[in-house]
């Protein structure tokens, strides 16, 4: 409609240009009415085009993607029991995410503990823009040689796991390094991203230290982690005395063979 009237305005004025030297006073009066009309149609279509996407803007807002605060569990104010076990929704509603407590970096530095018995580690986590809960949920630890050690394995309601380093199988000893933990739910670590669910967790790392000189490995019958160092210094100490007389006989050799010549 816009367009069409804006097509008539300017064949008007094209008219009203070209018979402005014969058209009468009349003729030229009722050609600013028919313009002032036009115009007039022109402004009310702008208007009514401008309404529309003000509308449209307007829904859009209120429909687009949700804040934080409204964007599920805790933040929506359901109970926890209230929300399903099972659902789907649209692209426009958060993952569900974890964030731990406990333990928690200071600084760059990650969380340390010592490879003991008595050492346990506290885990401690909460949800946002959650929609769907967990039947169950797995806590694990990936070790700097890649492998998993599982810590424990849980209800969905929980929120707090502890563990204790000292009940890890002697056949898979904890080491020195890095372990990162990963959260997740009934639907496996590798799960990919799905709007309401919970996403595995997997951004936290603390770190494990052996409170005794050396790794666990030292106490292999027969293996010494010393003794080829303690062997090299042993080494230098005994070379010395045949280095000096090495030295001392290619000395003696040099000063015969000038004593000959000369």
């Amino acid at each position: 409609m816009l367009a069409s009237e804006l097509v008539k305005l300017r064949i008007l004025q094209q008219l009203t240009s070209s018979q402005a030297d014969t058209a009468t006073t009349q003729d030229a009066q009722t050609s600013s009415a028919s313009v002032a009309a036009i115009s007039t149609d022109t402004s009310s279509v702008s208007a009514t085009a401008t309404a529309i996407t003000t509308a449209s803007l307007d829904a859009s807002a209120s429909t687009g993607t949700p804040t934080e605060s409204d964007s599920g569990y805790p933040d929506n104010g359901k109970a926890w029991s209230d929300l399903p076990t099972s659902s789907s929704f649209g692209n426009t509603v958060y993952a569900g995410s974890v964030t731990f407590a406990t333990p928690t970096k200071s600084g760059s530095v990650s969380p340390l503990y010592p490879i003991q018995t008595a050492a346990n580690v506290t885990f401690q986590w909460g949800y946002t823009a959650l929609r769907v809960r967990p039947v169950n949920l797995t806590l694990n630890a990936v070790g700097p040689n890649s492998v998993t050690v599982d810590i424990t394995a849980m209800d969905g309601s929980a929120t707090e796991a502890v563990w204790n380093l000292g009940s890890v199988p002697t056949d898979t000893p904890l080491m020195n390094g890095y372990y990162k933990i990963q959260l997740f739910d009934q639907r496996g670590v590798s799960v990919d991203y799905s709007p309401g669910w919970m996403s595995p967790c997997t951004t936290l790392s603390i770190a494990l230290y052996s409170p005794d000189l050396y790794d666990p490995i030292t106490t292999i019958s027969g293996y010494c982690p010393t003794c080829f160092y303690s062997g090299g210094n042993a080494f230098r100490e005994a070379f010395k005395p045949i280095a000096a007389a090495i030295s001392i006989a290619a000395v003696t050799s040099i000063i015969v063979l000038i004593n000959i010549l000369g």
